[in-house]
C-alpha cells in the first residue's frame, strides 16, 4: 500500500489543492461575509439616486422624467457591445422617420465620455438620437438587465410596453414602436 502512495502522491496533492480552490472559490461567493459576497448582491439593492444619474455627452444632467407625455424608446448600450455600430443607425433612421412623435435615448453603461465620445467618430455614428452617460449603470440595474443591449419601450405615460433583449431589427423597432405610439 505504501508503494502505491509514493506513486500517486502527486496526483493526490493536485487533487487535494483543486478542493481547497473550489472550497475557497465557493465560500467567497455564498457565504454572507466572504470576500466576493457582495458581487451577486448588486442588483438587489438598487437605491434611486439622489441626484440624476444621466448625463449628456457635455456633462448636463437630464432627468428621464423631461421625456414623460411622448413614448420612449431607451437603448442600453456600452462600447465593449459589439452591436452599437449596427444599432445606432437603425435607431437614427427610425427617429428621423418618426420625428417628434416618438422619442429615442441611448444610454451608455459607465464609461467615460471620452471614451464615448471617440467611439462615436471612430465609427461615424450619427446622434440623431439622445446619447446620455449613465456612470452608476443606474438604468440597466433597474431594469434587470442581463443581455447587451437592452431597449426598453415606454407609452406616452411612462408604462413599459416592451422589453426586446438582445439586437434590435429594424422590423422588431417598428413592431414595438407601433406597440407604444396607438
Amino acid at each position: 500500500m505504501f508503494v502505491h502512495l509514493k506513486t500517486y502522491w502527486k496526483y493526490l496533492l493536485v487533487i487535494v489543492l483543486l478542493l481547497g480552490l473550489l472550497g475557497f472559490a465557493t465560500y467567497s461567493f455564498v457565504a454572507p461575509h466572504g470576500l466576493l459576497s457582495g458581487v451577486q448582491n448588486d442588483l438587489k439593492t438598487i437605491e434611486p439616486p439622489i441626484e440624476s444619474p444621466y448625463v449628456t455627452l457635455d456633462g448636463t444632467p437630464v432627468e428621464l422624467s423631461e421625456y414623460k407625455g411622448k413614448p420612449l424608446v431607451i437603448n442600453s448600450w456600452a462600447t465593449w457591445a459589439p452591436f452599437a455600430p449596427t444599432e445606432f443607425p437603425i435607431l437614427n433612421a427610425t427617429k428621423a422617420k418618426y420625428e417628434d412623435r416618438i422619442e429615442i435615448i441611448s444610454i451608455n453603461r459607465m464609461e467615460n465620455k471620452n471614451i464615448v465620445k471617440s467611439y462615436i467618430d471612430r465609427y461615424k455614428l450619427d446622434t440623431t438620437i439622445t446619447v446620455l452617460l449613465d456612470p452608476t449603470d443606474f438604468f440597466y440595474k433597474s431594469i434587470e438587465g442581463y443581455a447587451m443591449p437592452e431597449t426598453v419601450f415606454y407609452d406616452s405615460e411612462g408604462i413599459v410596453r416592451a422589453h426586446k433583449r438582445g439586437v434590435l431589427t429594424q422590423t422588431e423597432l417598428e413592431t414595438y414602436i407601433a406597440k407604444i405610439i396607438e
